[in-house]
């Protein structure tokens, strides 16, 4: 007689983040979409994603947040302000928690394009970027390991400096 032993991990937090958030913005609203957490660290079965949301230049705290239940990787949030630029975190949980956030920042209004400048000390960053309609920006970053970046986002109009917007690039 032979006896089969089945071993299950004890479900965790998730150790990463959900990979490739972008999105892509109306004059009122942002089109929010994500891929899973990478399998190895998703650390149990994923039940539900967080997206939490604010206009930037005003305090986290008046944060919004969207339940989004899995395995759906999407969601539109509305009835935002033309012209504004919001911070979007996406973030998975399982039954013991929730895993850390990944985030992206994007302009609504309507036929916004802005140009992407990465300031690259040493030409080790990679960049790649895409102007979109109606979207703020597009960006895959390779970024060497252990080296801190900053970006400025500019209006592509005129290249004058519009939103004076630092966003802290970690390898």
């Amino acid at each position: 007689m032979s006896t089969k032993t089945r071993f299950e991990k004890e479900a965790k937090a998730p150790s990463a983040s959900p990979a490739n958030v972008r999105g892509n913005s109306t004059s009122t609203s942002i089109f929010v979409q994500w891929e899973q957490v990478p399998s190895p660290h998703q650390n149990g079965n994923i039940l539900y994603y967080t997206v939490a949301y604010y206009r930037r230049h005003y305090s986290s705290s008046f944060a919004q947040r969207v339940v989004v239940a899995a395995p759906t990787t999407q969601t539109t949030l509305t009835g935002l302000i033309q012209g504004a630029l919001y911070r979007i975190y996406v973030s998975a949980s399982t039954s013991k928690g929730d895993g850390p956030a990944a985030y992206i920042t994007i302009a609504t209004g309507k036929n916004t394009e802005f140009l992407f400048s990465l300031l690259d000390f040493n030409g080790e960053t990679k960049t790649t970027m895409k102007k979109r309609k109606r979207t703020l920006l597009s960006a895959n970053m390779e970024i060497p390991k252990g080296r801190a970046r900053t970006a400025m986002l500019y209006d592509g109009k005129d290249g004058q400096e519009k939103v004076p917007e630092q966003l802290p690039m970690v390898a």
